[in-house]
């Protein structure tokens, strides 16, 4: 069953002259198959390739960071942790963090991941609280690549504060 066909592009004239998506048509179709629901979008271009390119790779680090939360939620999902997802919406005013595990006992949880050369674990930490804020969580977890080390071995960090708040709170359950 589709629920909803729509251009994401449907008006190319309102789009600035110099834009990437100039020449970029893409329609999202959204599948209802019972127990998935399953979004496909259909890509097409006619621009310039050079502008494309410049687009696509303009932010390499950008490009980092989705590739390391890429990592992370499918070294998430070899563990156990099926519903393990990236979120989408990086730069809102009202971000809510870069992944989640999808199950409602973990929702608790923000994760802010971060693939930078340096460490700044206090600029982190405070970004992961407003976004706790932003999604009604908990306990604000900054998880930050080390390396040349694979996900597995990346730092998870806390606040004193919030991690005494988790061992309390399982203390009660």
């Amino acid at each position: 069953m589709i629920y909803e066909q729509q251009d994401l592009f449907p008006n190319e004239g309102s789009l600035p002259e110099a834009s990437p998506t100039t020449g970029l048509k893409a329609k999202a179709i959204l599948l209802d198959t019972g127990r998935w629901a399953t979004l496909l979008l259909s890509l097409s271009w006619s621009g310039s390739l050079s502008a494309w390119w410049r687009w696509t790779v303009s932010n390499p680090q950008k490009a980092r960071g989705s590739a390391f939360e890429r990592e992370v939620v499918k070294y998430l999902q070899d563990q156990g942790f099926t519903f393990a997802e990236r979120l989408y919406g990086a730069g809102r005013w009202d971000d809510k963090g870069d992944i989640t595990l999808g199950a409602d006992r973990f929702r608790r949880f923000v994760h802010e991941l971060k693939n930078h050369a340096t460490l700044k674990f206090p600029e982190w930490l405070e970004e992961a609280r407003i976004e706790c804020e932003n999604a009604k969580g908990k306990y604000p977890v900054v998880i930050a690549k080390r390396r040349t080390k694979a996900p597995s071995q990346a730092y998870v960090v806390m606040t004193l504060e919030t991690w005494v708040q988790l061992l309390k709170d399982e203390i009660r359950d």
